[in-house]
């Protein structure tokens, strides 16, 4: 294959406050420098202008068009949705993009994060606290951040070493023995083979030196 791959819509999942602090440089800003870096293109919620349709189905529709979800998990849990008052925006997407199948990046913001008041208090802090607890405990957390660099840093990393769509298909048509043209967007929902995992290196690593 030759030229430069296609880039990747990757969508990106934060609260509102994410996108302002650090006031000097904030965390939804590193996250956008990374995935430019690595050659995609950014989606999140903030590009998608009120409509008539229902926020949850806008949210859903929004995360089903990326190839790529990250979530950027701080200490606020965000704005109910809506027409879906038990789950904030961030839950929903993140919820949206584990049924779907879309592979997931997921960062949380270390107890060691500094910053101004307005990054930590929320009336829904213990909603968050939970939503924090199941994402490090679910496998799919790629690395723990407390700095914008930090984030930069370890999202370029994920998204470089993260087999891109054109890569499966030729992977998944030399297995089968069915031509599929390079870049083609699958057009079912249901999710394709899980070929990699997140949040487990180290495993990953231990069990093919094992098997070597």
């Amino acid at each position: 294959m030759s030229g430069k791959p296609t880039p990747r819509r990757v969508f990106l999942s934060h609260t509102s406050e994410l996108r302002r602090f650090p006031s000097g440089r904030s965390f939804v800003t590193a996250a956008e420098h990374a995935v430019a870096r690595a050659g995609d293109a950014v989606t999140d919620m903030a590009y998608f202008p009120a409509r008539h349709h229902k926020p949850a189905r806008v949210c859903r529709e929004a995360v089903a068009a990326a190839d790529v979800y990250v979530l950027i998990a701080g200490f606020r849990y965000g704005s109910p949705v809506l027409d879906r008052p038990e789950v904030s925006y961030t839950e929903l997407e993140h919820e949206t993009a584990e049924l779907r199948g879309i592979p997931r990046l997921v960062f949380l913001l270390g107890d060691d994060t500094e910053g101004p008041a307005a990054l930590f208090e929320d009336p829904h802090r213990a909603r968050q606290h939970a939503f924090r607890s199941r994402l490090d405990g679910s496998g799919v957390t790629t690395a723990t951040v407390a700095a914008p660099g930090e984030l930069e840093t370890e999202l370029l990393h994920a998204l470089t070493v993260l087999p891109r769509p054109e890569r499966l298909a030729l992977a998944e048509s030399a297995e089968e023995g069915t031509a599929i043209t390079v870049g083609e967007r699958r057009v079912w929902t249901i999710p394709a083979r899980v070929r990699g995992f997140t949040g487990r290196t180290k495993l990953l690593a231990d069990l093919e030196v094992a098997l070597r």
